[in-house]
């Protein structure tokens, strides 16, 4: 009985690995492809990822700091809102635009306070 419990555990364990393993993969492959945006011009997700990176290094830490001291639930939010707008903005404007982060951070705050509270 014990075997058995040891031979399916270890299968479990194989085939989560293997799972895991293949997803990372494919997300690796999907990221390097172009996006299907029209207004992408051919960019790759990793690429929009490091401009994203870029617009988060830019902002005020300080607002960051405080969202994520007093209330780490509005942190996330503004994080996703964020993302969001950032999506927004290039289907919109096109790669390369810039957009003010803040009023993002904002909105995601206030949503924060109006779902979670």
């Amino acid at each position: 009985m014990k075997n058995i419990l040891l031979g399916l555990l270890k299968i479990i364990l194989i085939t989560t690995l293997v799972v895991v393993l293949s997803c990372g993969v494919w997300i690796y492959f999907k990221g390097t492809q172009p996006m299907e945006i029209l207004d992408a011009r051919g960019i790759t997700f990793w690429q929009f990822m490091r401009e994203r990176w870029d617009a988060y290094k830019s902002v005020d830490v300080k607002v960051l700091t405080a969202l994520a001291g007093l209330w780490p639930a509005a942190l996330f939010s503004a994080l996703v809102v964020q993302g969001i707008w950032g999506i927004v903005v290039l289907k919109r404007r096109g790669c390369g635009n810039e957009f003010r982060a803040i009023p993002a951070y904002a909105l995601g705050a206030l949503l924060s306070a109006v779902l979670l509270v």
